[in-house]
């Protein structure tokens, strides 16, 4: 199973990630946080050159996070600075499962991004539904993609968090992307809000492909594993490994996109790519916070690159 799109992918040799870098609050620890941040993180790590395309306060946290870029090698050259809106922030609290609920704050400085690439090579770009909760980031978002379509293609991790979407958000995703990632829970709800619900998993993700121009639709279900779909009719799943001693799952969908990606620019079949992806998804859920140490995943991409076939 390798569908165009899917082999497109393995052509790129760059991605950007467009959105929110910001400090996730837990109770007793603050960490950098931010689905595209992550995604841009462990992409990197796994390997391949990833840009952030964000937006920080000229503030402590904002200091924080330019220090933490440059430590982890990361080019700070599309993260901009704000004199009037402070970094963004989220509080994050977790249950007895490990399974977190977010406070995200509101008119953060990611809300006002609006430098944005116009791409010299042929790149992959991530987005996420987070960053379209404000005009300035949600116009800017629209210049990125618009400009650079014909030389990328387009990954969205939707990432639907209320209440910061509503259906023009999830249109205009679905429009937009190539591939498209999203949980069982988001496919009910996109179900549901584009009056597109099947009598299954399966025909609610047909009727979207019928309705928007997506490739490939990749689909996680936490501990039983995740799919992958395409236009053609195709289907690929693949179960998680049993993981005993979570300790919460924070970026476990950030690093399976990344992994994804990672594994399909490798070289690895769409089969391989997904093997690679969910194992690195369960070892996040071992680890606390949204990024893994880079040695820890140098030891699972070691210990795992033999999916990459």
């Amino acid at each position: 199973m390798t569908g165009s799109i899917l082999k497109r992918v393995g052509e790129k040799q760059f991605a950007y990630a467009f959105g929110a870098v910001l400090i996730d609050e837990f109770r007793d620890h603050r960490a950098l946080g931010g689905a595209p941040f992550n995604f841009a993180y462990y992409l990197h790590q796994l390997g391949l050159p990833t840009f952030l395309i964000s937006r920080i306060g000229k503030d402590r946290n904002g200091d924080e996070i330019r220090r933490s870029l440059k430590g982890f090698g990361m080019s700070a050259h599309w993260v901009d600075s704000s004199d009037e809106h402070p970094t963004g922030s989220v509080k994050v609290e977790l249950d007895e499962r490990g399974s977190p609920t977010f406070a995200v704050a509101e008119n953060a400085a990611y809300d006002y991004i609006e430098r944005v690439p116009t791409m010299t090579e042929d790149s992959l770009i991530y987005f996420g539904s987070g960053e379209q909760r404000a005009p300035v980031s949600r116009s800017a978002l629209a210049r990125l993609l618009e400009s650079n379509r014909s030389r990328s293609i387009v990954f969205c991790d939707l990432n639907l968090r209320r209440p910061f979407y509503d259906r023009a958000t999830i249109e205009f995703s679905l429009r937009m992307a190539d591939i498209l990632k999203i949980s069982e829970e988001e496919l009910s709800e996109v179900g549901a809000q584009l009056g597109v619900s099947g009598s299954n998993v399966e025909n609610t993700i047909r009727r979207i492909f019928n309705l928007y121009p997506l490739s490939a639709l990749l689909l996680t279900s936490g501990k039983k594993g995740a799919a992958v779909y395409e236009r053609e009719g195709a289907v690929l799943s693949q179960p998680a490994p049993e993981v005993l001693d979570i300790v919460d799952t924070i970026g476990a969908g950030d690093a399976f996109s990344a992994a994804f990606v990672y594994g399909l620019t490798s070289g690895s079949s769409c089969e391989g790519a997904l093997r690679f992806a969910v194992g690195l998804a369960s070892e996040t859920c071992r680890h606390p916070g949204a990024i893994m140490e880079p040695s820890a995943i140098s030891d699972y991409k070691r210990g795992a690159v033999h999916h990459l076939t």
